[in-house]
Order: C-alpha cells, then structure tokens, then sequence
C-alpha cells in the first residue's frame, strides 16, 4: 500500500465513523440536523440566503456504507449554499491586475494548497450576485474538468476580496458544520469516483452542476465527534507525510 492508498483508506474510517468513538454526551446527528435546519430559515428570513426546493427523501438503496446509529445521512445541498462561479468572456480576463478588474479564482486555482498563480483577472461588472464573492471557509470545488479530476477541493482561507469562475462552484457551509471535516467528506467523493461516476460528460470535459451536488449524501456526525475526528485526521495524516 503506498502512502496515498494509506491516506485514503483513513480518510474512508473517518467519514464511515471508525476513525473515533462515539460519544452518547455528544448528541446526535439529528438534533445537529434540526439546529442547521432552523439556522437555514432564519438566514432564508433574513434575505441572506435562497429559498430552495425540497430535496428527495433518502432511500435505504442509496446509502453507500453503514454509519452509527448517532449519525445520519443527509442531502448536501441541505447542509449548504451551492453557489455557481461568474461567466465572463475569455477575451477579457487577464494574468495581471487591471484597473476596474478582482481576482478570480480559476479550476487550475483549486489545488490541495490554494494554487494564485492560475488565478485571473475580470471586470468586477460581471459579479451579479453578492454570495459570489468569496468568503473565508468556503470551500472550492472543481466542477468542470476531466474526469480524473472534477470534484477535487480546496478551502479558501480568506487572502483577499476576489470572486470565482463558472467552472467553479462554492459549498457554504452552515456554521454547525465543521468546515475541514466537511472537506473531508468531499474529497472522499473525488477520491473514490463518486464525482466523476455522477458528472455528465460534455467533449472532453466531465460537469457537475448544482443539482448534482445538492442530491449528493452526506455522512452526518454529531458536531463534537467531527471536531473530533478532524484532530484524529490531523494527527495521523501527518504521521503519513513522515512515511513518504
């Protein structure tokens, strides 16, 4: 087994709930669940966010793996904004700053560490919506891409104000999810094909469109015990990097 098989088959405990124990002090998923819920109303209220359509019930035949009974499975467009990067024509972006242009984060940009020198340049005019700009813990997905790597994720720390392309798609995350373990949980979807398995194929190039994305299932933990397997993750995955 090579280091990445190694990594990868951690991560694949740590989302199935076999990378920690459970905790019956922690709550359980449900009652996060009923917390991020309501949180989406208030935002929804309030006119911070989108009103959505209801997502489909979860069948017993599209569940992946077993969780702890403590967890839950859930749609991942119920957990967090999807939101669809800028359109903008390739004749006016540019690799340096231009007066009246933002930064704007670009499929090459969206690497494991965040990757500015494929960010460009565009006109500020063709950011039509506020969530289209970046915020801190948002994390950046690769949407349009080949197959091998559509799906693949970065969380964005924040650097500067800037905005992000059309092949790139933004998952905002409720404030009760833990942002890196829900990266976790996304990179587990690149890594093991359940992107590339679920893209359509346009030419060359495989898309995941926010609908994709919003129908996706997530393994739900309590937020306690995903802090908790994130400091789990930390501790191991370093000790990986020293088997290299």
């Amino acid at each position: 087994m090579t280091p990445q098989e190694l990594k990868n088959s951690i991560l694949q405990l740590a989302i199935e709930g076999r990378l920690v124990g459970q905790r019956p002090e922690e709550g359980t998923a449900e009652e996060l669940y009923k917390q991020i819920r309501a949180e989406k109303k208030r935002l929804i209220k309030e006119g911070k966010i989108k009103k959505e359509k209801p997502l489909p019930e979860i069948t017993e035949e599209e569940k992946p793996f077993d969780i702890p009974e403590s967890w839950m499975w859930v749609r991942l467009g119920t957990l967090c904004s999807i939101i669809r990067g800028i359109t903008f024509p390739a004749t006016v972006k540019s690799r340096v700053y231009v007066k009246g242009c933002i930064r704007c984060a670009t499929t090459g940009s969206v690497q494991a560490k965040y990757n500015t020198d494929a960010d460009v340049f565009v006109p500020t005019q063709f950011v039509k919506n506020e969530m289209q700009w970046l915020e801190s813990d948002d994390i950046m997905l690769s949407t349009a891409n080949s197959k091998e790597l559509v799906g693949k994720s970065c969380i964005w720390d924040g650097i500067e104000k800037m905005t992000f392309g059309g092949f790139v798609t933004v998952t905002r995350f409720s404030s009760k999810i833990c942002t890196y373990y829900a990266y976790c949980v996304l990179q587990y979807l690149h890594k093991s094909g359940v992107f590339a398995r679920a893209s359509t194929q346009t030419m060359n190039i495989a898309n995941i469109n926010n609908e994709i994305l919003s129908n996706m299932l997530f393994p739900l933990p309590p937020l306690a015990e995903q802090k908790r397997i994130v400091a789990k993750l930390d501790e191991i995955l370093s000790l990986c990097e020293k088997l290299k």
